[in-house]
C-alpha cells in the first residue's frame, strides 16, 4: 500500500510485471506534490500513465515503455530516457512511440530518439525550443536550469527557433530561484516575436523572496529579433520592468504582503474570494486563486479560503468566523459537487 507515501529518489525499476498499478503511483503522496524528483522507473511497462506536470527532475526511465504516456508541461530537467547509466547494468532506451512531451522541460535529458513523440513547444535537451507558439490557454514554464549530472552537455540558456508567439490568453511563465540564473531566453536572428500574452513572474516555494529583493535577472535576449507587443505582466511581487524591452532585465523591488485566500488582492478574505476560485477551478493558466502556488487552481486553494475566512490586512483572526455565511454554505455545496470531477481529473 503505498498511499501518501514519499518516494522521491526511489527504486521502482521492474515493478509493473509484479503488479505495480498506475493507481497506486498516483495515490501516493509524492505524485499528488508533482514531487517525483530522482524516482527509477526503469525497465517497466508505463505505456499511457499520466505524468502530466510532474517534478521528475533526475527521474529514470532506461527500458520503459511509455508509448502515449502523458508528460505535458513535466519538469524532466535532466533525467534519462536514453541508456543505463551511473554503473547499472545496460538498458536499452525508454519507447516514446506517441508519448506527449508538449511544453515538458527536457533540458540536459539524455533522450535517445525523440522524433516519435510529439515535442510542440518542449524545451529540448540541448534547449533549443523548436518554434514557440502559446494560444490561449497554453502556457510554457521556464525554471532555472541546474546542471547536468553528466559532464558531456552544459548549457546556460533557451534558444527559440523559428518563432515565438504568444497569444492573448497564452502565457509565458519564469520561475527563479537563489541561484544564478541559467535560462536566459535567446532567439535565432530575424524569427517574428509577437508579444500579447501573459509574462508570469514567480519564484521556487524554497526561495526566500525577501533576500532577492534588489536583484536583477536578464531573463531575455532580444539581439536579432524585433519583438511586436507587449507582455501582460502578471505576478505576485512587484517589479521594475522598465528595462523589460531592452536589455531584457527586470529587477524585483517590492515583496507586498498577501493575506492567504484573498484572492483579488483587495486585503480582506470574503465572499469575492470565492467567486474568484470558483471562476478560475480547474485553471493552470489564470492563477489568480492559486493559494498553495502549486500550478493549479483546485480544491487545496477552496480549503486556504475557507480556513482564512473573514481575515483583513488589519485583523488576522485566528479562525475562520464561527458561523459560516451564506457564501460559505455555497461554497462548501460547491466543493461537494465537485468531488467527481476532481476525482475524474486526478485518476
Amino acid at each position: 500500500n503505498l498511499s501518501e507515501a514519499i518516494i522521491a529518489r526511489a527504486s521502482l525499476r521492474n515493478t509493473t510485471p509484479l503488479g505495480f498499478t498506475k493507481e497506486q503511483l498516483y495515490a501516493t503522496a509524492s505524485y499528488q506534490a508533482k514531487e517525483l524528483r530522482g524516482v527509477d522507473f526503469g525497465s517497466n511497462d508505463l505505456s499511457g500513465w499520466n505524468f502530466r506536470e510532474q517534478g521528475l527532475l533526475e527521474a529514470s526511465f532506461v527500458g520503459t515503455n511509455l508509448t502515449d504516456s502523458d508528460f505535458r508541461h513535466a519538469d524532466l530537467r535532466n533525467a534519462n530516457l536514453s541508456f543505463a547509466t551511473d554503473g547499472l547494468p545496460y538498458g536499452p532506451p525508454a519507447i516514446l512511440d506517441n508519448a506527449h512531451f508538449v511544453s515538458a522541460d527536457l533540458r540536459g535529458a539524455a533522450i535517445s530518439d525523440p522524433t516519435f513523440a510529439e515535442t510542440t513547444n518542449a524545451l529540448l535537451p540541448d534547449g533549443a525550443v523548436q518554434g514557440l507558439r502559446l494560444p490561449r490557454d497554453q502556457y510554457l514554464v521556464v525554471r532555472n536550469y541546474v546542471g547536468l549530472s553528466r559532464d558531456d552537455l552544459e548549457l546556460t540558456s533557451v534558444i527559440i527557433q523559428t518563432e515565438m508567439v504568444i497569444e492573448s490568453g497564452g502565457a509565458l511563465k519564469l520561475v527563479f530561484d537563489a541561484d544564478r540564473w541559467n535560462s536566459l531566453i535567446t532567439f535565432d536572428e530575424g524569427i517574428p516575436v509577437t508579444l500579447d500574452g501573459t509574462l508570469d513572474l514567480t519564484f521556487a516555494d524554497d526561495v526566500d523572496i525577501n533576500s532577492q529583493l534588489g536583484r536583477t535577472w536578464k531573463i531575455f535576449d532580444w539581439t536579432g529579433v524585433a519583438p511586436e507587443g507587449e507582455f501582460s505582466v502578471y505576478s505576485h511581487y512587484d517589479w521594475d520592468l522598465a528595462s523589460l524591452y531592452t536589455s531584457g532585465e527586470v529587477t524585483l523591488i517590492g515583496v507586498p504582503t498577501i493575506l492567504p485566500g484573498d484572492y483579488n488582492h483587495n486585503g480582506v478574505v470574503d465572499a469575492a474570494d470565492y467567486t474568484v476560485w470558483k471562476d478560475r477551478f480547474g485553471s493552470a493558466m489564470a492563477l489568480d486563486a492559486d493559494g498553495n502556488q502549486d500550478g493549479a487552481i483546485d480544491a487545496a486553494d477552496y480549503t486556504i479560503w475557507k480556513d482564512n475566512y473573514g481575515l483583513t490586512s488589519i485583523t488576522a483572526m485566528s479562525s475562520a468566523v464561527s458561523e459560516p455565511s451564506g457564501a460559505l454554505l455555497a461554497a462548501s455545496t460547491a466543493l461537494l459537487l465537485l468531488k467527481r470531477r476532481i476525482a475524474v481529473d486526478v485518476g
